[in-house]
Order: structure tokens, then sequence, then C-alpha cells
């Protein structure tokens, strides 16, 4: 049997229950929310796609001093 077939019929079985959105959150979470009422009906907790270190030469604002810095040096 094709294995596209069989992946088709399979779906056909699945039946949505209440209409979800999935919010992925900054630090990794998941969570489905109904779309309706607003209410958490799961959450799961990951780590986060992206790590940003938090020493101070590389914060935001240290990384703007930087930039600034690099553009007083630059000739144009």
């Amino acid at each position: 049997m094709n294995t596209n077939l069989q992946i088709s019929l399979k779906f056909q079985d699945v039946t949505a229950v209440e209409p979800l959105l999935l919010i992925s959150t900054l630090d990794g979470a998941l969570h489905a929310v109904n779309k309706k009422d607003g209410l958490v009906k799961w959450k799961l907790d990951e780590d986060p796609v992206l790590n940003v270190p938090m020493e101070s030469t590389t914060t935001i604002k240290g990384l703007v001093q930087l930039h600034v810095e690099l553009l007083k040096s630059t000739v144009f």
C-alpha cells in the first residue's frame, strides 16, 4: 500500500475537539490556549531555542555602546 495513502487514512481519523492556539515563548515553553475562552489547556517546558549571554558586555546597552565606538573610529 502507498505510504502517502496510509498517512491520509490515519489523518482522516483525527478530529479537532476544540480550536487551540499554540504559543511559543522566549523561555522555550509551548502553550496550548483555547481560542474561544483563552484558557491554557497545557504547557510544555523546554529549553529555549536561542540562549543569549547575560554578561554586561553583551547586553543590548553594551552592544550599542560598542557599535557607537566602532562608528566613531571608522572613516567614511
